[in-house]
């Protein structure tokens, strides 16, 4: 498809040495490029993203070159929490609240005014949405802090206990 959420730039999305992306997904396709999280800085530096590669490999990414990857272990139809962290020194991958891949962070994360993207990558100047995710995504949020083991796997807990819910949510009181 070619929906996604696009939130303006506000400060909570600036420079930082810090920063977590979370987000749940359960894909339908991995045939191409999937954005999940994008946020550019400036013409030329991503701040951070989590997407898919063309090869399926779940990439997590700051600025234009750096980045952690692997080789996706992710089902078609099934919910995953993905996970990206930068502590300053640090990125790390995560998937289900088991880390997956971790490498050293040697840039600084910039700051611009573009657009935060969920299901979708920003590609191109002037950037425009694109390469967008096929398939569910929910429970997106961004920390200007690297959240910790133990918060990650608190936070896969209880979106487990959600999704394995059998409260109708559709139903009124």
């Amino acid at each position: 498809s070619s929906q996604s959420l696009s939130l303006a730039d506000h400060a909570d999305f600036g420079a930082t040495d810090s920063l977590t992306m979370a987000v749940w997904i359960n894909t339908d396709a991995l045939a191409s490029l999937n954005g999940v999280f994008s946020k550019w800085g400036s013409s030329a530096n991503r701040v951070a993203e989590i997407y898919f590669d063309s090869a399926g490999t779940l990439v997590g990414r700051t600025n234009s070159t750096v980045s952690v990857s692997a080789a996706s272990l992710i089902a078609i139809g099934k919910w995953y929490y993905l996970v990206f962290t930068i502590d300053g020194t640090t990125q790390k991958l995560w998937t289900n609240g088991e880390l997956i891949v971790e490498g050293a962070n040697t840039t600084t994360l910039q700051n611009g005014g573009e657009p935060l993207h969920i299901g979708a990558r920003m590609t191109g100047d002037p950037h425009v949405a694109e390469s967008f995710f096929d398939g569910k995504i929910g429970g997106a949020s961004w920390s200007a802090t690297a959240m910790t083991e133990r918060e990650i796997k608190a936070e896969y807990q209880r979106g487990l206990r959600r999704i394995n819910s059998t409260i109708d949510t559709n139903d009124t009181i």
